[in-house]
């Protein structure tokens, strides 16, 4: 997971807030993601339902699966913001 942050980092820091913006809702497109961009922040949002028997008649909750921090030096990716399957499946996607 780590090595996956890490590369992801990599390739965020060297674009700038609103073309990372742009170039994640063209990878994520029709995948029912949701991307919001708040000044330095982006964050990526998706609908989960909860597991179990009858989780499939539960309402989906949004949850945040990755945030993206733009700072001086670079870009950082807090660890409790950052979902191991969704950060997986974008970078294979990007193919970083």
């Amino acid at each position: 997971m780590d090595n996956q942050l890490q590369g992801l980092r990599r390739w965020a820091g060297r674009r700038a807030m609103p073309r990372l913006y742009t170039e994640l809702a063209l990878h994520l497109a029709g995948e029912g993601y949701e991307l919001e961009l708040e000044g330095e922040v982006l964050s990526i949002f998706g609908l989960r339902r909860p597991k179990g028997p009858l989780g499939r008649l539960r309402r989906a909750r949004r949850e945040c699966l990755l945030r993206l921090v733009r700072q001086d030096d670079g870009v950082s990716i807090p660890e409790d913001a950052a979902d191991p399957s969704f950060v997986a499946e974008l970078l294979e996607r990007l193919r970083v």
